[in-house]
C-alpha cells in the first residue's frame, strides 16, 4: 500500500491505481479500525448516540452479504446484473461491494420514474433479481414484479447484523485483470427524456478516485479539499441513486479517507433532518441540492445549529442557488458550487484564493481545475458549450474517457456564460442544457433558463417550476403552484363563486407581471410574454421530476402538449397592454 501525509502531518492512504474492493481488503487487514462512516444508533435519529462503521466493519459486512449471494443467487455470469432496494444508509456501499466480488453488477433505480421507468431499465441491463432490505416497503417491488413479468424477489439479511460478524471473502484480480470488469449501473437524469442506464467499469471508480487529487494550485482553494480529504466529516442529503451521493459516500471515503455521516435511514433527505444529525454529532462539509443552501441561507436558526455544529463548507450540485439567499449563506459558511453529469462525474470546480474582483466573489460562479480539461467554445449570443477533452498527459485519467475510450472529447451539452467582470475570464455561470433552446418559426434561437429562473426565485412563494416553451412565434409559460398556492387554488375551485379559482389566478398573474414586464425590455424582441399564454399543472399532473428533483423538461412540456398547442394561434388577451 502506497502511504502520503495529510496537510497536518497524519499518515494517510494514497490508493491510485487501485480498484475498489482492492482497496477495501488492504484497509481492513492493514487500517481496521480506520473509520469508513457514522450511522446512529437507532434508524429513527441520533439522539440514542453514534455507530462508527470501521474498514473492518465494513469488510464484515460486504463479506456477509457476498456469501449470500453465491449461496442464493450463484457466481455472477458475465456480470449479471442485480438492484437493490433499501434505505438511505451504508447499505447500498455495501451490495456495490458485496456484488463485484460476486462477479455481478448493481443496478440503482429512481423510484421517481415510477413502475414502468425502472422495469424499462431493469430489461435494458438484463436484471432478473431484485434485493431488498429487510426494511424496505414491499409495495413497489412487487408492482415491478409484475411489470417485469420475469423478476425474483430476495429478501437479505439485516445488514446491521454483519458488521461484527467476522467474515472472509478476497477480492483477488489484479487492477489490470479488473479495470474492464463492471461496478455500478445508474441512470441518466431524463432532463430531456427517458432515464439510459450507465454502465461504470472499476477503472471509471479509480479515474474518480484519481480526481480526487488533483494537481495542487497554491494560489486556488478547491471544492475537492472541501470534500474529499483525509478525515473530513461529510453529510449528503442527495439520494442513493444519484452519482453525487456515490461520490460523497462511496468513492471519497474509499480513495481519500473522509468520513461519511449519514443521515437516519427513516428520516427524509431533507434540510430538516441534516438539521438533526447536525445537533448531535460534528460535521465539517454538508453535499446538498440547491434549495437546501437556500434554507439555510434564509433560516437563522438553521445557521446556528450549522455553526455550533462546526460546519465551514456547504457544497451544492444541481443548479444555481437564489441570490438573496446565497448571499445570506456566503457571508457565514464556505459555500461551493460545481457541475457534472452521471457520465463524467463532478467536476473539480476551484476558485482565487485572493479574488481580484471588484465584488465578492460570485457563489454561483466556478472556476475549472485544469486538470478536468474543459474547453468552452463560443456559441454565440454570449453563450459557450463546455466540452470536456482528453488530457495530453495519457496517465491523468479522465473519467468520462472511461466510458467512451474511443472519444477525444466529449460534448455536455451545457451552455455557460462567461463572469462579465473585468479579468474575471475564467468565472462562468451554468446556463442551460443546450437540449432546452427554443427556435421560433423565424429561426431565431433563444434559451429561456434565465428568464425561469428570474421568474422562479423572485417569486418562490408562489411557484414550484416555471418552464418557458415556443408554440409558433409565442411564448407559452407553463407554472406548477407552489403547495401554498396549490392549497389556495384548491379552495377557490370548491367555493361557491365558480370564477373564484380564474380571480386568483389573474391576480397571481398582476402580481409577477412587473417581472415579466422587466424581462420584455431586456430581452430579445421576439420573445414576448402574454398573460392568455400562462398554463397552471393541474394538481394530478404535477410536472415529471428527475432522480435529483430537477423537472423533466421534455417529458413535462409533453404532458401538457395539448394545453401549449392550443395556444398557438390564440389571440393576445385583449384587456393586456402589450409591451
Amino acid at each position: 500500500m502506497a502511504y502520503t501525509h495529510d496537510q497536518e502531518g497524519h499518515e494517510t492512504y494514497y490508493p491510485l491505481g487501485k480498484l475498489v474492493p482492492t482497496i477495501l481488503d488492504e484497509l481492513a487487514a492493514n487500517a481496521p479500525d480506520r473509520v469508513f462512516g457514522e450511522l446512529p444508533l437507532s434508524q429513527i435519529g441520533y439522539e440514542s448516540g453514534v455507530r462508527p462503521i470501521t474498514y473492518r466493519k465494513l469488510a464484515n459486512a460486504v463479506n456477509g452479504i457476498a456469501k449470500w449471494i453465491i449461496e442464493n443467487l450463484g457466481p455472477g455470469q458475465d456480470f449479471e446484473t442485480i438492484s437493490y432496494v433499501g434505505p438511505n444508509d451504508m447499505g447500498h456501499s455495501v451490495v456495490i461491494l458485496a456484488a463485484i466480488k460476486t462477479g455481478h453488477k448493481c443496478l440503482l433505480t429512481s423510484p421517481r420514474y415510477g413502475v414502468v421507468g425502472q422495469v424499462r431499465l431493469m430489461k435494458a441491463t438484463g436484471c432478473k433479481n431484485l434485493l431488498l432490505s429487510p426494511l424496505s416497503d414491499t409495495t413497489l417491488p412487487n408492482d415491478l414484479v409484475v411489470e417485469h413479468g420475469d423478476l425474483r424477489l430476495w429478501t437479505l439479511p439485516p445488514i446491521i447484523d454483519l458488521f461484527d460478524i467476522e467474515q472472509d471473502f478476497p477480492y483477488t484480480k489484479s487492477f489490470e485483470e479488473g479495470k474492464n470488469d463492471p461496478m455500478l449501473v445508474l441512470h441518466t437524469s431524463g432532463t430531456t427524456g427517458f432515464p439510459r442506464p450507465i454502465i461504470y467499469s472499476l477503472e471509471w471508480g479509480a479515474a474518480v478516485g484519481q480526481q480526487r487529487h488533483p494537481t495542487p494550485m497554491p494560489e486556488y482553494e478547491a471544492i475537492i479539499e472541501e470534500m474529499s480529504t483525509y478525515n473530513k466529516r461529510i453529510v449528503t442529503n442527495l439520494p442513493p441513486f444519484h452519482i453525487g451521493f456515490f461520490l460523497a459516500s462511496f468513492f471519497s471515503p474509499l480513495y481519500t479517507g473522509s468520513i461519511i455521516i449519514h443521515l437516519p435511514s427513516t428520516m427524509p433527505p431533507t434540510t430538516k433532518t441534516i438539521a438533526h444529525v447536525a445537533q448531535h454529532v460534528p460535521i465539517d462539509t454538508v453535499t446538498v441540492m440547491p434549495g437546501t443552501v437556500e434554507d439555510i441561507g434564509l433560516d437563522t436558526n438553521l445557521q446556528d445549529i450549522c455553526l455550533k455544529a462546526g460546519i465551514k463548507t456547504i457544497c451544492w450540485a444541481g443548479g444555481p442557488v437564489a441570490q438573496h439567499a446565497g448571499s445570506k449563506a456566503a457571508k457565514l459558511f464556505n459555500i461551493f458550487t460545481t457541475i457534472g453529469s452521471t457520465e463524467a462525474g463532478a467536476w473539480n470546480t476551484v476558485r482565487p484564493k485572493v479574488y481580484a474582483g471588484s465584488d465578492p466573489f460570485p457563489f454561483n460562479g466556478m472556476c475549472f481545475h485544469p486538470d478536468d480539461n474543459i474547453e468552452f467554445r463560443d456559441q454565440g449570443d454570449g453563450l459557450y458549450l463546455a466540452f470536456i477533452v482528453r488530457h495530453p498527459d495519457p496517465k491523468r485519467k479522465q473519467p468520462v474517457f472511461c466510458l467512451f475510450p474511443d472519444e477525444n472529447e466529449y460534448d455536455t451539452k451545457d451552455l455557460f456564460r462567461r463572469h462579465s467582470s473585468v479579468g474575471a475570464d475564467n468565472i462562468w455561470f451554468f446556463h442551460g442544457r443546450a437540449d432546452d433552446m427554443q427556435i421560433f418559426p423565424t429561426g431565431f434561437t433563444w434559451h429561456p433558463s434565465s428568464a425561469e429562473e428570474r421568474v422562479l426565485a423572485e417569486h418562490r412563494d408562489l411557484f414550484e417550476k416555471v418552464l418557458m416553451t415556443v408554440a409558433g412565434p409565442n411564448v407559452v409559460v407553463l407554472v406548477e403552484p407552489s403547495d401554498a398556492f396549490r392549497q389556495q387554488l384548491d379552495q377557490a375551485q370548491q367555493s361557491e363563486d365558480k370564477d373564484a379559482a380564474n380571480k386568483l389566478r389573474s391576480t397571481i398573474l398582476d402580481r409577477i407581471w412587473p417581472t415579466m414586464e422587466d424581462l420584455q425590455k431586456t430581452g430579445p424582441i421576439v420573445v414576448r410574454f402574454d398573460k392568455s399564454r400562462f398554463i397552471f399543472t393541474d394538481a394530478d399532473r404535477p410536472m415529471p421530476r428527475t432522480a435529483k428533483g430537477t423537472v423533466q423538461r421534455k417529458l413535462a412540456l409533453t404532458q401538457y402538449e395539448d394545453k401549449i398547442q392550443a395556444m398557438k394561434g390564440a389571440p393576445d388577451c385583449e384587456t393586456i397592454q402589450r409591451f
